[in-house]
């Protein structure tokens, strides 16, 4: 199992966003308490998590199973044997009947059936994975698989018909991927570079890269994540967050990773999401690799950019997913193999 998450080393300045142009976040407003947070023990090094509402259940990719969980009850129901340790992210499909399961080594996708809980399959698609994400598109489903670069060639993003459970595309990336993230209308997939503060827009109908959008002041990308309406997108890096006119491929806002976490003394960028509203940001502290310890996840006002309070989560948080029927959102904490849930802002 690999770890992607890139530690941060310098912090950016607020005379270096003035520099760039960009619109600094505002002063933070004084914190608010949290919510209470719980605890479901899974498997050991658990990494990326699917929610399914339709199911009222969660989905957690270990190092070599699966883990189930409800919901309603906040248990794990089961873990299923999957067969090796370097998986790294999930993705669910074809009406939430089956899981894409993404692997760094293997070079292949495993297709688990979530009502057998069995792997009926497994798609091709290269080394070196990062991360994999669904778009339902006029031409149907495809499943889209992030990797670095393998063996001195450039990453590139593999195109999964999953009708068919096979490959039909492999989109070439200028440097190698770290994430993915589909917008609301599923008409684009934004590519997050491990490398570098670029995002490229891969779309959906002509499968290739359409955009790119530079997040310099964020660094190599972590995480994106979309408003409701699709009209911002919020980029995490190593850097910091920037909030990206959707529209027009240009940021709007900055804040500094070390406004996000004002208390860590070495802040990793880690997964985000918005709330169902889109009036708050959960931005994820993972922790560096190399000296890992326990995670936190800050909240913040969309409107404002201010930080509002942070919640401590467990050691090396690696995944992030919110299940908005229940307004609760799930870390998954690759450190200690627990999933912590806590109760989201509307």
């Amino acid at each position: 199992m690999k770890r992607f998450l890139v530690t941060v080393i310098t912090a950016i300045s607020a005379a270096s966003v003035a520099a760039a142009g960009v619109q600094a976040a505002p002063a933070l407003a004084a914190q608010q308490s949290g919510p209470v947070v719980n605890t479901i023990m899974v498997g050991s090094d658990p990494a990326g998590i699917a929610i399914s509402e339709s199911q009222s259940k969660a989905y957690v990719v270990n190092g070599g199973s699966v883990s189930v969980l409800s919901l309603v009850t906040h248990t794990q129901l089961a873990e299923v044997s999957t067969g090796t340790g370097d998986q790294v992210a999930i993705a669910l499909v074809s009406g939430d009947t089956e899981a894409y399961i993404a692997t760094f080594d293997l070079k292949v996708v495993k297709v688990l059936n979530t009502t057998t809980l069995k792997v009926i399959k497994t798609i091709r698609v290269g080394a070196g994975a990062t991360d994999i994400v669904a778009a339902d598109t006029k031409a149907g489903e495809y499943a889209y698989v992030t990797r670095q670069q393998s063996n001195g060639s450039a990453g590139t993003v593999a195109v999964v018909r999953t009708s068919s459970g096979k490959r039909v595309k492999t989109v070439k990336l200028p440097a190698g991927a770290q994430t993915a993230t589909t917008t609301p209308d599923n008409k684009d997939v934004w590519v997050g570079s491990v490398e570098s503060g670029e995002v490229w827009v891969v779309s959906t109908a002509a499968q290739k890269i359409v955009q790119t959008i530079p997040v310099t002041q964020s660094g190599p990308v972590s995480s994106i994540a979309f408003t409701p309406d699709g009209t911002q997108a919020w980029v995490f890096g190593i850097g910091g967050m920037s909030v990206v006119d959707v529209a027009a491929g240009k940021v709007l806002s900055f804040v500094p990773v070390t406004g996000i976490f004002p208390n860590s003394q070495a802040p990793n960028a880690g997964p985000v999401a918005l709330t169902r509203s889109g009036q708050y940001a959960l931005a994820v502290d993972s922790t560096p690799a190399d000296t890992p310890g326990l995670g936190a996840v800050a909240v913040l006002s969309t409107s404002t950019l201010k930080l509002l309070y942070s919640i401590p989560v467990g050691a090396e948080p690696l995944g992030l997913a919110i299940d908005y029927d229940g307004q609760t959102a799930y870390v998954t904490n690759y450190g200690d193999g627990t999933v912590s849930y806590f109760t989201v802002p509307g």
